[in-house]
């Protein structure tokens, strides 16, 4: 009887082992998984970011450059106005 018992505890420990192993397996690639989309995640905010830079860089540089333009269009007027006088 015992020897058929020991048997038993056999199988059992041999099928939980290898449940166990797939269990783990499984959570493991899943885990691999999510770290991989929380990177892939990570580097779209980043490019995000960095596009949201390069856009507001542009801005000021356009701000800048309608700045000039209106300086010089009203320097140019003045001087006109000026030398017509």
């Amino acid at each position: 009887m015992s020897a058929s018992w020991a048997g038993l505890l056999i199988a059992v420990v041999g099928v939980m082992g290898t449940l166990g192993a797939a269990l783990l397996t499984q959570n493991r690639a899943d885990r691999t998984k999510r770290m991989e989309l929380q990177a892939a995640a990570e580097q779209r905010r980043e490019e995000r970011g960095h596009t949201e830079e390069l856009l507001l860089a542009e801005q000021a540089r356009q701000r800048q450059s309608e700045s000039l333009e209106r300086r010089r269009a009203c320097c140019i007027t003045l001087n006109t106005t000026h030398a017509s006088t």
